[in-house]
């Protein structure tokens, strides 16, 4: 469903740690070097908005914030472009898809998790953020929702890539 992805690491060694302090650690303030460094790997962008794949509000709650939108405002104030996190959300739980290595699977676990605000994002082209694409189930069930909500385009950064 999206356009193109791409990826500013190979999932191994520096960027997994990286990956795993902001995830999981508590380390918020890594967003900003790391956006940073995805901005390098923009490439010519088309976008009109940026947007970070959402968490469902729970899981949010409990680890207390979104990589992906600290990692997406980052990138939109480094490419003077606006940042919106609110214009997706996720309106089913899943269970977490980091032991589902299989694309078919995860894309039954993330089919109709996200809904997109039309008013938000009609017409315009987007900037998908996320840390991590395994098999890009997740961003292509996210990009479903802001396709169906009037999205002109959805691009797709990641800070890394699992190989």
């Amino acid at each position: 469903m999206f356009a193109s992805l791409r990826a500013a690491f190979v999932m191994d060694g520096g960027a997994r740690r990286l990956t795993h302090e902001l995830k999981y650690g508590g380390l918020t303030s890594l967003a900003e070097p790391m956006g940073r460094l995805m901005c390098q790997h923009l490439g010519e962008s088309d976008a009109d908005l940026v947007v970070p794949l959402p968490l469902h509000p729970s899981r949010e709650r409990t680890r207390g914030y979104n990589q992906a939108a600290l990692l997406a405002r980052e990138i939109a104030r480094h490419a003077g472009l606006p940042f919106d996190p609110a214009a997706v959300r996720r309106v089913r739980a899943t269970t977490p898809l980091v032991k589902t290595m299989h694309r078919e699977e995860r894309l039954a676990i993330v089919r109709g998790a996200f809904s997109a605000r039309r008013d938000s994002v009609d017409g315009r082209a987007i900037l998908l953020v996320d840390d991590v694409v395994t098999t890009g189930a997740t961003l292509d069930a996210c990009s479903e929702a802001l396709l169906a909500a009037g999205a002109a385009g959805v691009r797709c950064l990641t800070w890394a890539r699992a190989d």
